[in-house]
């Protein structure tokens, strides 16, 4: 009997203990581009609990507290602070959507500064570039002209009888072909790269789901990633902020420069991306988007020159092999 009676009680001050305890969970977020914010200090106050952000701006707290009204604060260098407060009720579970907080003046005048010297350094390797390819053109044409001038040769035929030249059948225009060059006003014959056109042609309309990497559902940057492996055999980092930061990615501002497969990056500058296409012509562009401005959600084509895109658009890059 005295065994089931302290059984009871142990058994009660584990209830009553679990209706008292506070557990507060959600994620930090960057206000102005949506992205989670890493170790960011989250703080109870007026007691000793505190912890940290983890990569994806995921924290929790708990521990056992009375009834009543406590202040959050959630701290980070760059950014402005944040506080709310939570009410703590019997048998109450805290579960927050999210906690946005904001670029401070400072982090935004350094952003803004990071980001023209980044423009800077790009446009200048791009003219870099451009005048390596015209050196290169014109050393080309030399040649061309030198060896016409000095080798002149005889050419004579020997008569052969039922000598017939076969020339190679030109690969037949597929129908993918013919529906993306309606879609992107060109001609069939200019879509050469029949890989690209097929993968798209295959994950078109595919649902959008931040992080999904399937037919299920797939992100931008998943999505990027499988067509360059697909369509050009080169490998993607897995977000849109490292493809950007890639030192295998080079920038360019210039929308004249830009051709098929080039990527486009979309945000708030080079250091806050938050999206990621691949151009294809005539300002045409394929991605995977949760936006439904220009038409459902998904796997899509849209245009350049919409408002909302070129609106966000920060920059191109050009992929260089691995």
């Amino acid at each position: 009997m005295k065994k089931t009676t302290l059984l009871l009680l142990l058994l009660s001050f584990n209830f009553i203990t679990a209706q008292n305890n506070l557990f507060i969970e959600s994620y930090v977020i960057e206000d102005d581009t949506e992205l989670p914010v890493k170790e960011a200090k989250v703080i109870i106050e007026d007691i000793d609990l505190s912890t940290y952000t983890d990569e994806n701006g995921f924290f929790s707290l708990e521990k056992e507290l009375p009834e009543g009204n406590y202040v959050i604060s959630v701290l980070k260098e760059g950014y402005d602070p944040k506080f709310f407060m939570i009410k703590q009720q019997k048998d109450l579970k805290i579960k927050l959507k999210e906690v946005r907080i904001t670029v401070n003046k400072k982090e935004a005048k350094r952003r803004k500064k990071a980001l023209k010297e980044q423009q800077k350094i790009a446009e200048a390797r791009l003219k870099e570039i451009e005048k390596e390819r015209r050196k290169k053109e014109a050393l080309l044409k030399k040649q061309k002209e030198k060896l016409l001038r000095e080798n002149t040769v005889v050419v004579e035929y020997d008569s052969i009888q039922n000598n017939t030249t076969q020339i190679p059948e030109p690969d037949p225009i597929s129908e993918t072909q013919i529906k993306y060059a309606e879609i992107l006003e060109v001609d069939p014959l200019s879509l050469t790269n029949k890989e690209l056109y097929n993968f798209i042609d295959e994950w078109m309309g595919t649902p959008y789901l931040w992080g999904g990497e399937t037919k299920d559902a797939i992100d931008c940057s998943s999505f990027s990633q499988r067509l360059f492996i697909k369509a050009y055999d080169l490998y993607l980092e897995r977000t849109a902020q490292k493809q950007c930061s890639s030192k295998l990615t080079e920038l360019f501002t210039n929308e004249e420069h830009l051709t098929e497969g080039d990527l486009l990056f979309f945000g708030e500058d080079q250091l806050n991306v938050v999206h990621v296409g691949v151009y294809l012509h005539n300002n045409k562009f394929v991605h995977a988007t949760s936006q439904k401005v220009d038409g459902e959600a998904g796997v899509k084509i849209s245009d350049l020159k919409h408002p909302y895109w070129a609106g966000k658009l920060i920059s191109a890059g050009r992929r260089k092999a691995n």
